[in-house]
């Protein structure tokens, strides 16, 4: 017979393996595209562009996504939105290996991004509000590893394995973690005010929040980031004749956010303040770009070597393993009643403007900079100034009791 320590324990593995398979499908169209895109006829001079359609799509999926769940988090519960999430993202995977054509694809595309938009908000709510607070950090960083070697893990099945049954595999694993729906355990504490929750007066409630919008502020960096890989590979080979590959760009990054997700815990409980290390974070990341860009001006006197882009792009991925001690910090900041619904839209949101920065990159590009590069420097310097304006607007919370309602 297990007890209630056990199925806290498969909790904790249920939604590190969640996260795995969510980091791995989520990532799926940027280590395979090529391969992929081939297979399904679109021709060389127009993998970009499906590229980021695809990502739009996808990111649309997710903003939809957003608004459904975060209506039922905080009603229906935290497994319940997290199982519904696995099943729909893991299915829409395993069925993406049979598509033949792109528009079958970008279909399903929209339809994990849909499901993918609850499930790493909603897992680590879960987690933080079953487990004592001095272990918060410690076991949201095993579900940050583990999610971000999902990427290294694809990295490397791409070179030995097709893409078709790469997805088989995503899909169908995403599938077995649903075995583990009857052993795995309710937050108590949210259960105590289940029956009083409305979920669209959560909703509202949230959006009429000020610190709603600073905490998005302060998720940004991430995104920008991530929306400006897609475009930096070919910048960097046609502007400074250096041949990076993306996926070795790709592991760099992660080992980089990796050493951050171990080290940021660390020193968060050592200075006993979330907000502080936030803010090294995100000047670091304001530098890194400010360096970077100034670099970019110095042409042929420039720092171009491929080390140089490699070592740029590791400081990039430390700088931003603030995530998931910013996801906790986010849940910190709402009680029980809006927990749920809030952290789901907050992550989504923040997720899905990759859409929005997808669009504005190329059209600043075009407009105004004519370099992919200075382009990318100039709107991550503007996004990074206002996560650094908000983290000094938003109430320290390291070891806040999660036993409350707003």
């Amino acid at each position: 017979m297990t007890t209630k320590l056990d199925n806290k324990n498969i909790t904790l593995v249920t939604s590190i393996l969640a996260y795995f398979s969510n980091s791995f499908i989520v990532n799926l169209p940027y280590v395979l595209g090529d391969t992929l895109y081939t297979d399904l006829q679109i021709l060389p001079d127009k993998i970009l562009f499906f590229n980021t359609l695809v990502l739009v799509i996808q990111s649309l999926g997710i903003l939809t996504g957003a608004l459904v769940f975060s209506f039922w988090a905080d009603v229906k519960g935290r497994l319940f939105i997290l199982f519904t999430s696995i099943f729909i993202y893991s299915l829409g995977t395993f069925l993406g290996g049979f598509v033949t054509n792109i528009n079958t694809f970008l279909v399903l595309k929209f339809i994990v991004g849909f499901g993918l938009a609850p499930e790493l908000g909603i897992g680590i709510v879960l987690i933080s509000e079953i487990f004592p607070r001095s272990k918060n950090s410690l076991f949201v960083a095993l579900i940050a590893i583990f999610g971000f070697s999902a990427v290294l893990i694809l990295s490397i099945s791409s070179k030995y394995f097709d893409w078709r049954n790469i997805y088989f595999v995503a899909g169908l694993g995403g599938l077995l973690i649903m075995l583990a729906r009857f052993a795995t355990f309710e937050s108590d504490i949210f259960l105590k005010i289940k029956k009083d929750n409305d979920g669209l007066s959560s909703i509202l409630n949230t959006l009429k929040s000020r610190k709603f919008y600073l905490l998005l502020f302060g998720l940004l960096p991430i995104y920008v980031i991530t929306a400006g890989s897609t475009f930096l590979t070919s910048e960097i080979y046609q502007t400074y004749q250096v041949s990076v590959k993306k996926d070795s760009l790709a592991i760099c990054f992660v080992l980089g956010a990796i050493s951050g997700f171990i080290l940021i815990p660390i020193l968060t409980n050592y200075f006993k303040s979330r907000r502080l290390i936030f803010k090294i974070c995100f000047f670091s990341l304001l530098l890194i770009s400010v360096f970077t860009s100034f670099n970019g001006f110095l042409g042929e006197k420039g720092l171009n070597s491929v080390p140089y882009f490699y070592i740029i792009v590791v400081l990039y991925g430390l700088s931003s393993g603030y995530l998931f001690e910013f996801l906790i910090f986010a849940i910190e900041q709402f009680g029980t009643n809006k927990r749920g619904s809030a952290t789901t839209l907050l992550f989504s949101l923040a997720r899905s403007s990759v859409f929005l920065f997808t669009i504005l990159i190329p059209n600043l590009n075009i407009y105004l900079f004519k370099n992919f590069l200075n382009t990318l420097l100039f709107i991550e310097s503007i996004v990074f100034v206002f996560a650094i304006w908000a983290i000094f607007k938003l109430d320290e919370t390291f070891n806040k009791d999660l036993n409350f309602i707003d």
